[in-house]
C-alpha cells in the first residue's frame, strides 16, 4: 500500500516540478506561430497555442463537378491530387479513384489569426485542372472550424 500524501505535499511536489521544468511541466510549448496575424493575441484565455494547449483545426471539403453540375470522379477528370493551401503552405491529398468528393482536416498553426485557404485540383504533372477556389477563415478562438461550403472544382471532361 502506498503512503498518502497530504494536499500540501502534493502542491509542494508540483511546485518543485514546475521550478525544474518550467512551463513545459504544464504542457505549455514554445510553438512557432504562423498565419498573417500570428503575432496577435498572446496569452489567450481559451488556452490556445498563444496560451499553451489548444490547436484549432480546419475541415476543408471539396467536390469535383462538370460544367453542368454533375459529379465527376477523380479518375474521369484525370486528377491525381487535391491541393489545399493555407497561407501559401500546400497540403496535398491523393484524389481517390472513383471518388468525386473528399475533405481534409488540418491543424492550424495559431488561434486568433486570419487564414487564406485555396483548393486546387491537379493532374499527375502538377497542372491545374480547375479554377482554384479561395476563401478566408477567421479563427477567433480555439476550436474546430470549417470552410463555408465545399470547394466546387469544375472540370471539363478530357477529350476522348
Amino acid at each position: 500500500m502506498m503512503p498518502r500524501m497530504s494536499r500540501g505535499g502534493v502542491l509542494a511536489l508540483l511546485s518543485s516540478v514546475f521550478l525544474v521544468m518550467g512551463p513545459a511541466a504544464l504542457g505549455c510549448g514554445s510553438e512557432t506561430l504562423h498565419g498573417k496575424d500570428a503575432g496577435r493575441g498572446t496569452g489567450g484565455a481559451d488556452g490556445g497555442i498563444d496560451g499553451g494547449g489548444c490547436l484549432s483545426d480546419l475541415l476543408v471539403d471539396w467536390q469535383i463537378q462538370g460544367p453542368t453540375g454533375a459529379a465527376v470522379t477523380c479518375d474521369a477528370a484525370k486528377a491525381a491530387q487535391v491541393i489545399v493551401s493555407i497561407d501559401g503552405v500546400n497540403y496535398p491529398q491523393l484524389c481517390p479513384s472513383g471518388r468525386s468528393f473528399g475533405s481534409q482536416d488540418l491543424v492550424l498553426q495559431a488561434n486568433y489569426a486570419t487564414y487564406d485557404v485555396t483548393v486546387n485540383l491537379e493532374d499527375a504533372s502538377g497542372n491545374g485542372l480547375a479554377v482554384p477556389q479561395a476563401t478566408q477563415i477567421d479563427v477567433t478562438s480555439c476550436g474546430a472550424y470549417q470552410t463555408p461550403g465545399p470547394a466546387v472544382l469544375v472540370v471539363s471532361p478530357p477529350a476522348q
